[in-house]
C-alpha cells in the first residue's frame, strides 16, 4: 500500500523542500484548494513527478458553504484515526474504503483577533476561525504513532531528511516530538479563539492555556478591595504550595500562597537542616540548624520583630518541639507565643498535629505538607505584565562555576555559554578566604539570591558548620543603602540584643529566642572577657560572617560603607565597569572577596 500524505496550509513557506523528499519516497499527496494550487504550482515548475490528489476526489463530496466544510469527512479523518497495526480497524477500514494516511502537514488560518467590534467585524473574526484544520491536526495527534504531523515549516528541512534517510518512515521519537509541538500549537490557537471570541460576546474575559480550574481564594486578594482566584497546574513539577495539603488551620489567602512559595524556594536550596521566615516574599530570618528547633532559633534571631505574623518554612518534617517554641515561648512583646500565618513542611508528625488542634491560640495557624523537597522545580517562570506575560528561565542556578569550591581559587575568566561572554570569577583580592569557609559563602549566597533586590545580607557561622542570616537590607534603589544603613544597623542590632540576653542585659523574654542553649549562656559570659558590645560586635563580624550582595557594586561605597563594622568577607557577581575600584575598596580595608560571575537581581 503506497504511503498517503494530507497537506493543507495557510503559510505555504519552505513547501518545496517537503515535497521533493515525498517525491523520492514515493508518497501520494492530498490537498485542498490554495493549497493544492500551489503544490500544483511547484510540481510544474519543478518538473516533479509527484503525484496531487484534490480532496474531494477522495471524499465525493465538493467544498460547501463558502469553503467552511473541506477536510472533515470520514473519507479523511478516518484515514488519519486509523490505526494500520490493529486488526479491528484493517477489517473496518477494508469495509469501508479507507486507506490510511501516515502523514499530516498543517498550519492554520491566520485569525483576526484585533478586528473592530462591529456587526461586519464580527463576521470577519468568526470566519476567519479555523475549523478543518484543528481537528486534521488533532486526530493526528491522538494517532501520532501511526501518523506524523507537522504544524511549523521551520522542521521541514528536519522532516524532508528523516523521510529520505528511513525510507519515508520517521522515528517514533521525532513523531512524538511533532506530536507535542502540534498540540501546543493547536492550544494556543484555541486560546487565542476563546479570549477574542469572549470578548466579543461580552462575557467574562479569560485565560485558557495552561490553567484550567480556577478557585476563589479566601475574601479577597492581595488587599482588602482585590479579588483572586487561582488555578491549580494539573501536572506540576516538583514539591509545590499549591499542591500541598493543608492538614490544619485558615483557608489559605493570596498572600499565604505568595509568602509560601517564596519560603518554600529557599529552604529547597538546601541540603543540611534549614528554617527561613518570610516577610513580604524576603528571608527576614534564615539558618541552618542540627536541628529544627536550633534552625528555627536562629533564624528567628535574624528580625524578630519582623518574624511576627510571617511564613516559616522547614525543609524536614516538623515535630511537636517546634509546635510547642511556638505556642509556649515568649514574644518579643513578652507574650506567650511566636505567631506566624503559615508553616510550610514535608510533613508534620501526628504529635504535632495532635499538640496544635488543642491550642486555640493557634487554630488559625496553617499547616501547609508539601512532601519531600527535592531541588526539582520548573524550569520557566512567568509574570504578568499590562499587555502580555513575561516568560524567562526559572534562577534555578548559584554561580558560573559548577559549585562554590571552584570559586575559591585565584581570579580566573570563565566562558559564560548563555551570553557568549568571558566572565571573571574567583577571588579577586589580596586576602584569600580560607577554603573552610565555603559553606558560609554558599549559605550568604543562597540568602542574597532569594532576597528582592537591591539585596545586600550578613550571613554569620554562629557554630561550626551551621550559619544564620543576621543583617538585610532588600529591595533598595541603591546597593550603598541596601548595605551601609539597612544589612549593617540590623546586623548590629542583633549582635547588640545577643550581646545584652548573653550577659543577662536583656529582659527576660528575649532569652526566649535562644531558649535551647541557654544552658550554655554562662559559658559564653565568661568568654566574653569583659568586652564592651562594640568589641564583641567586631569580634562576630570579623571572620566569622560573609557579606553578600545579589549583584554588583557599581563603585567603592558600597564597600566603603560597611567597613567600618569589621565584615572581612565578600561574595557578589562582579561584573561592574568600576570593578578594578571596587577590588581597591575591598584591598584597603582588608577584605577577602569573591567574584561568582552570576547575578540574582530579584524584582
Amino acid at each position: 500500500m503506497g504511503k498517503r500524505a494530507i497537506i493543507s496550509v495557510t503559510d505555504k513557506s519552505n513547501l518545496i523542500v517537503l515535497l521533493k523528499a515525498l517525491e523520492q519516497c514515493n508518497f501520494e499527496v492530498i490537498s485542498t484548494g490554495g493549497t493544492a494550487r500551489a503544490i500544483q504550482t511547484l510540481i510544474n515548475e519543478n518538473r516533479m513527478k509527484l503525484k496531487l490528489v484534490d480532496i474531494t476526489s477522495i471524499t465525493e463530496f465538493p467544498e460547501v458553504f463558502r469553503g467552511r466544510l473541506k477536510s472533515i469527512h470520514p473519507m479523511i479523518e478516518g484515514a488519519i484515526l486509523f490505526d494500520p497495526n490493529h486488526p479491528g480497524d484493517q477489517e473496518e477500514a477494508q469495509k469501508v474504503g479507507i486507506k490510511p494516511i501516515s502523514l499530516v502537514v498543517c498550519n492554520f488560518y491566520k485569525f483576526k483577533s484585533d478586528i473592530s467590534f462591529s456587526p461586519m467585524g464580527e463576521e470577519e473574526m468568526l470566519e476567519s476561525m479555523d475549523i478543518g484544520g484543528p481537528t486534521m491536526v488533532t486526530s493526528a495527534i491522538k494517532n501520532h504513532k501511526s501518523v506524523a504531523v507537522v504544524t511549523d515549516f521551520n522542521d521541514y528541512d528536519k522532516i524532508a531528511k528523516a523521510l529520505t534517510d528511513n525510507d519515508g518512515e520517521l522515528p517514533l521519537t521525532l513523531k512524538r516530538e511533532l506530536a507535542v509541538k502540534a498540540i501546543n500549537h493547536v492550544a494556543d490557537y484555541r486560546a487565542e479563539n476563546a479570549i477574542a471570541i469572549t470578548r466579543l460576546l461580552g462575557s467574562e474575559e479569560t485565560l485558557r492555556k495552561k490553567w484550567i480550574h480556577g478557585d476563589k481564594i479566601g475574601n479577597y486578594g492581595e488587599n482588602w478591595h482585590q479579588s483572586a482566584l487561582i488555578f491549580r497546574d494539573e501536572q506540576p513539577f516538583g514539591s509545590n504550595v499549591v499542591s500541598g495539603k493543608q492538614v490544619h488551620g485558615s483557608d489559605m489567602s493570596y498572600n499565604n500562597y505568595v509568602d509560601a512559595a517564596a519560603a518554600l524556594e529557599v529552604v529547597r536550596e538546601f541540603s543540611e537542616t534549614c528554617c527561613a521566615v518570610i516577610k513580604h516574599t524576603n528571608p527576614c530570618g534564615l539558618a541552618t540548624g542540627k536541628n529544627t528547633v536550633q534552625a528555627l532559633e536562629r533564624a528567628w534571631q535574624g528580625d524578630p520583630v519582623s518574624a511576627f505574623g510571617g511564613v516559616l518554612a522547614f525543609n524536614r518534617d516538623v515535630g511537636i518541639d517546634i509546635m510547642k517554641a511556638l505556642s509556649e515561648r515568649l514574644n518579643s512583646q513578652g507574650k506567650h507565643g511566636w505567631f506566624v500565618e503559615l508553616i510550610v513542611a514535608p510533613s508534620f508528625t501526628p504529635e504535632a498535629l495532635e499538640y496544635i488542634k488543642g491550642k486555640k491560640s493557634k487554630e488559625r495557624l496553617r499547616l501547609l505538607a508539601v512532601g519531600h523537597i527535592g531541588k526539582e522545580r520548573a524550569s520557566t517562570e512567568l509574570k504578568d505584565i499590562p499587555g502580555g506575560v513575561l516568560v524567562q528561565d526559572r534562577d534555578n542556578e548559584l554561580f558560573l562555576t559548577r559549585n562554590i569550591r571552584s570559586l575559591f581559587k585565584p581570579s580566573y575568566y570563565l566562558e559564560d555559554e548563555k551570553n557568549k561572554v568571558k566572565r571573571l570569577v574567583g577571588v579577586v583580592t589580596r586576602k584569600i578566604p580560607p577554603i573552610e569557609k565555603e559553606g558560609l559563602f554558599r549559605f550568604a549566597w543562597i540568602a542574597a539570591k532569594h532576597t528582592k533586590s537591591n539585596a545586600v545580607i550578613i550571613a554569620r557561622e554562629y557554630e561550626k558548620g551551621l550559619y544564620q542570616m543576621i543583617g538585610m537590607g532588600a529591595g533598595q534603589p541603591n546597593r550603598k543603602d541596601a548595605g551601609g544603613k539597612l544589612a549593617k544597623s540590623k546586623c548590629s542590632e542583633n549582635l547588640t540584643l545577643e550581646y545584652d540576653i548573653i550577659t543577662g542585659r536583656a529582659a527576660p523574654h528575649w532569652s526566649e529566642i535562644l531558649a535551647s542553649v541557654k544552658d550554655e549562656f554562662e559559658t559564653w559570659r565568661g568568654k566574653l572577657e569583659n568586652k564592651s558590645v562594640q568589641e564583641y560586635i567586631n569580634q562576630e563580624l570579623g571572620e566569622k560572617c560573609v557579606l553578600a550582595s545579589d549583584a554588583f557594586f557599581p563603585f567603592r561605597d558600597g564597600i566603603d560603607e560597611v567597613a567600618d563594622i569589621g565584615v572581612k568577607f565578600v561574595i557578589q557577581p562582579g561584573g561592574a565597569m568600576k570593578d578594578s575600584d571596587v577590588i581597591e575598596a575591598a584591598n584597603e580595608n582588608g577584605m577577602g572577596m569573591i567574584f561568582t560571575g552570576m547575578r540574582h537581581f530579584r524584582h
